[in-house]
């Protein structure tokens, strides 16, 4: 189970701090990037240089300023590249209102994980990952 790259977006330093642990703790992946907000992970993602190079995987919070999860997700959409991309979105949030995870799934995320992120919740993304994607 090998990851090549996570995409991590959380505005809340801590919640990074120990998702970074986490994901760190488990060696599946290869490189993770931080963002703080949604517009920081568009434009990272805009910065890459080819559809390969995208991440494998994007964990996400759903409130966050400059660009909220649902901005990033309805932009993310936009992008011509996205179709292309073999990317999994995992909400990661504290937010489990009826509204949040009927807009995420019109949005096309599949996955919701609450908040706080554990080893155990990451690994089975990841191996549900593998399984969707086999190498």
């Amino acid at each position: 189970m090998k990851v090549k790259r996570v995409l991590l977006i959380e505005d809340d330093e801590i919640t990074t701090f120990l998702n970074q642990t986490i994901i760190s703790s488990t060696g599946v992946s290869e490189d993770l990037v931080s963002a703080a907000n949604g517009q920081e992970g568009l434009e990272y993602l805009l910065s890459l240089p080819a559809v390969d190079e995208f991440p494998n995987l994007i964990l996400m919070d759903l409130n966050m300023p400059v660009l909220n999860g649902f901005g990033f997700l309805e932009e993310y959409q936009k992008l011509e590249f996205s179709k292309s991309a073999s990317t999994k979105i995992v909400v990661l949030s504290t937010s489990t209102h009826d509204n949040d995870l009927r807009q995420i799934k019109e949005l096309g995320v599949t996955t919701f994980l609450e908040k706080p992120l554990t080893t155990d919740a990451f690994l089975e993304v990841v191996k549900n990952l593998s399984a969707a994607n086999p190498s």
